[in-house]
């Protein structure tokens, strides 16, 4: 039941026929802090968090990270966008691309020189 059709949730004590009913069955009223502002909270989506049902968000954006530091970054586009890190790159002596990180082992190739 929902004494708040069309809502499927209800933020304050029940009246009406919902109330004769509650009373009928031997329910009391819960004591609850009287206020006139409605919560701001979506209770359904507590409610499937609780459950841990929630639909997870999806992000359009390919996640790079940088094989030295692990610095990451998050871009819109697809292909390797070719990022240098300079600080890496000074740090080590040699040009430091960031990896899309995927989860897939990535091979980091260097020049002969550079060890």
């Amino acid at each position: 039941m929902h004494p708040k059709p069309g809502k499927g949730y209800h933020t304050q004590i029940a009246d009406g026929p919902f109330a004769v009913l509650m009373n009928e069955l031997g329910i009391e009223p819960p004591e609850l802090p009287k206020s006139d502002e409605e919560p701001n909270m979506d209770w359904y989506k507590w409610f499937l968090d609780i459950q841990g049902k929630r639909r997870k968000g999806r992000s359009s954006l390919h996640k790079w990270t940088c094989p030295e530091c692990g610095l990451n970054a998050r871009m819109g586009i697809k292909d390797n966008p070719l990022i240098r890190h300079e600080p890496c790159e000074i740090k080590t002596g040699h040009a430091v691309f960031f990896v899309q990180l995927d989860g897939l082992k990535h091979t980091i190739y260097k020049d002969k020189d550079s060890n």
